[in-house]
């Protein structure tokens, strides 16, 4: 990266990848995103939309190699790998804002709460690493800014998926 002149430093501030770069912290982010992970992969029990399957299956390969590669492992495959899980999760997150209209009004209000979260927390992450490659300026001056886009990205993403489902599996696509 250095001869395109690219920081060869990547100074983000604080990150998720940072605090999970053990064995044990690593298995611990695995097992709290276990279960809506688990709904995640199973799209087409809710939504018929091959779309939401393909999306989902590239969010779901690059978040197990994240978890594999951790940014104290080598530092352009752990950004390579964060840069398409989070586009794959930003592609999930729209097409399944199109699946809402079924839902009682009260969970597609939540989703749609825990849908902006996702977009913004993923968009966050790759603006801000996209802008780390020319200048170090939000690692010295926002420090958390990364570590909270990666935050809210996840967790929106996991609440989504734990409010988008049917009450009545009669609902559900034959």
């Amino acid at each position: 990266l250095e001869f395109l002149h690219f920081n060869t430093w990547f100074e983000a501030g604080a990150s998720v990848s940072d605090y999970i770069a053990n064995a044990q912290a690593t298995g611990g982010m695995a097992a709290c995103e276990f279960w809506p992970c688990m709904f995640l992969y199973l799209p087409n029990r809710w939504v018929d939309s091959p779309g939401a399957y393909i999306s989902l299956i590239i969010f779901q390969v690059f978040f197990g190699l994240f978890l594999m590669n951790p940014v104290t492992s080598g530092l352009c495959m752990h950004t390579l790998v964060v840069g398409i899980f989070c586009n794959a999760g930003l592609a999930h997150t729209f097409i399944m804002g199109f699946h809402l209209d079924r839902l009682p009004s009260w969970r597609a209000r939540a989703c749609k709460i825990f849908r902006v979260g996702a977009i913004l927390g993923f968009a966050g992450v790759i603006f801000t690493g996209m802008v780390c490659l020319i200048s170090s300026w939000i690692g010295a001056n926002a420090p958390f800014f990364f570590w909270f886009c990666e935050s809210l990205g996840l967790s929106s993403m996991s609440l989504f998926v734990i409010c988008f489902r049917y009450e009545d599996v009669s609902q559900l696509p034959h």
